[in-house]
């Protein structure tokens, strides 16, 4: 019973989370959502929603502009979660993608260089190449960066992403 509340909580959190900003509601439902996650994680800290919920947390955290908080909640979602979990690799690429956007470039690679020990799958393995050779381009190792954006050209089969790629890999050499 008391799962089944957990359980709730937590799909109702998701339903707002998703919810589309409008004029009356701007952010969509992120500030409902992390109170529902919020509240989830007090009442039943150790049921499978409060793992998820983390991972969810740092999402919501993010969008709404919070990179702290959302990194706090990466970390704790990736401390809970079972080896082998999907959304593992996920938290990793949010965790990169905070410290990237508060300009900790060593922070981010470092978090998208363990998103790929955790991940299975040729695209993700591109998409995961492809934010490391970012990060090295950025913090000017331009050697590095050629080396991620080649593997992620040839572990990609996306042909927009090819573009890119190859766009990056030619400004590079």
């Amino acid at each position: 019973k008391r799962l089944d509340e957990a359980e709730k909580i937590y799909a109702d959190a998701v339903t707002m989370q998703s919810k589309p900003a409008g004029k009356e509601t701007a952010g969509g439902g992120i500030k409902e959502a992390i109170q529902a996650y919020d509240r989830l994680l007090k009442e039943y800290p150790r049921s499978d929603a409060a793992a998820r919920a983390y991972y969810n947390l740092g999402n919501a955290y993010y969008d709404s502009g919070d990179t702290d908080k959302a990194v706090d909640a990466y970390k704790m979602f990736i401390a809970h979660s079972p080896k082998g979990n999907v959304l593992t690799a996920l938290a990793y690429y949010g965790l990169g993608y905070c410290h990237e956007k508060k300009g900790a470039y060593a922070e981010a690679l470092e978090a998208f260089k363990q998103a790929d020990t955790a991940i299975e799958g040729e695209q993700f393995k591109a998409i995961n190449a492809a934010n490391v050779g970012r990060m090295h381009e950025t913090m000017n190792n331009r050697k590095e960066a050629l080396e991620y954006y080649r593997q992620a050209l040839k572990a990609n089969s996306d042909p927009f992403m090819n573009i890119i790629m190859k766009s990056r890999i030619a400004a590079l050499s």
